[in-house]
């Protein structure tokens, strides 16, 4: 069988490739879809539920969250705009992931930690089609080994309203509001000419 993950058969089908309308229709109410006859050849067909979308900034985070609970990578990625950018973790490789392709990765890698997700929203700052939104979360979940982790962090993202007036992340920082970045005094402005 070529293609998808090894082991794991497309929805509706069984290890050999064929068929299977009893896990077709598993598959379907599990993700809350449906499952019918196609009109045209006869066989059974499943349809997905089309993803949650944020009606508000602050309604991303939570989106997320529930995204990483059911290790949905595809609901995951399509929370971010096309253009996104966002820092990665360090144990996972660092650096920035930007646009959709890079974006899908380290979103892999997070739901492959089998994570949960608390998230709290302190503060929407909103202006037109953008917004800054201030988050505390924690991911509890395991590693490659098997072992588990937490992760805490103060997060710092820029949301912004597509053009069918939902929200998505356009910059997330998810450790940006940690106290590690405070200083005791900012550095002296120099004297301009």
């Amino acid at each position: 069988m070529s293609g998808g993950i090894a082991g794991c058969a497309p929805s509706g089908t069984n290890e050999l490739g064929t068929q299977d309308p009893g896990m077709a229709l598993a598959v379907a109410r599990r993700h809350g879809g449906t499952t019918h006859l196609s009109p045209t050849s006869g066989e059974l067909m499943t349809t997905a539920p089309a993803p949650e979308r944020a009606k508000r900034p602050e309604d991303v985070d939570v989106l997320l969250a529930r995204a990483f609970a059911a290790q949905d990578v595809d609901a995951c990625a399509g929370l971010y705009h096309p253009d996104a950018s966002v820092v990665r973790l360090a144990d996972f490789g660092g650096g920035v992931a930007k646009g959709d392709a890079a974006i899908r990765e380290a979103m892999a890698d997070y739901v492959g930690l089998a994570p949960t997700m608390d998230v709290t929203v302190h503060h929407v700052t909103q202006a037109g089609d953008l917004a800054l939104v201030r988050s505390q979360w924690r991911v509890r979940g395991v590693d490659q080994a098997g072992a588990p982790i937490e992760l805490h962090h103060h997060g710092m993202e820029v949301m912004r309203r597509d053009d069918d007036g939902y929200w998505q992340f356009y910059i997330d920082h998810p450790w940006g509001a940690d106290a590690s970045w405070t200083i005791d005094e900012p550095a002296p402005v120099p004297a301009g000419r």
